[in-house]
């Protein structure tokens, strides 16, 4: 329940107050790969948020443990444009052998255009808590057949 709240505290900042770090407008291309570590067992949150600067019809995420024995929880929430505001997906990583094997989100969209997502990474464990993070913006509604397209990503909340 606390990781919920925190996740919605997140969320709120992130779209309400519009609490983000200035960042240029064209984007980067994707995949981003970002290693992170949270800070404390298992009540720390990181927060990023995520835009597709292009017209794009799906977001994932892929994060993976990067110290065998943590278990990560990511969910990835869309909030625009409107067909994908609370539209959001979770997933674990095993906490057990393969260590690496990831957990995948995605918030997906019919018709294309520029999205924007918060994503909440969490640890269960009370080891290393590293992990990494690889995020892409696609276009076209097939997984088999992705198009990557420009983005943005900020951390919003680094714990």
């Amino acid at each position: 329940m606390k990781m919920l709240m925190t996740l919605a505290v997140a969320c709120a900042s992130v779209w309400c107050l519009g609490v983000l770090p200035a960042v240029a407008q064209q984007g980067s291309p994707s995949p981003q790969i970002v290693e992170g570590t949270l800070s404390c067992d298992e009540t720390c949150v990181d927060v990023y948020n995520i835009r597709c600067t292009q017209s794009s019809h799906r977001i994932q995420a892929v994060v993976s443990d990067t110290g065998c024995g943590d278990h990560f929880q990511a969910t990835l929430i869309g909030y625009s444009p409107a067909a994908i505001v609370g539209v959001a997906d979770a997933a674990t990583t095993p906490s057990a052998t393969p260590c690496d094997a990831p957990g995948v989100v995605v918030v997906k969209t019919g018709a294309a255009a520029p999205l924007r997502a918060v994503l909440a990474i969490h640890s269960f464990s009370s080891t290393n808590r590293s992990y990494s993070l690889e995020v892409a913006c696609f276009s076209g509604p097939d997984p088999g057949n992705p198009v990557p397209r420009n983005m943005n990503l900020e951390i919003v909340t680094d714990q």
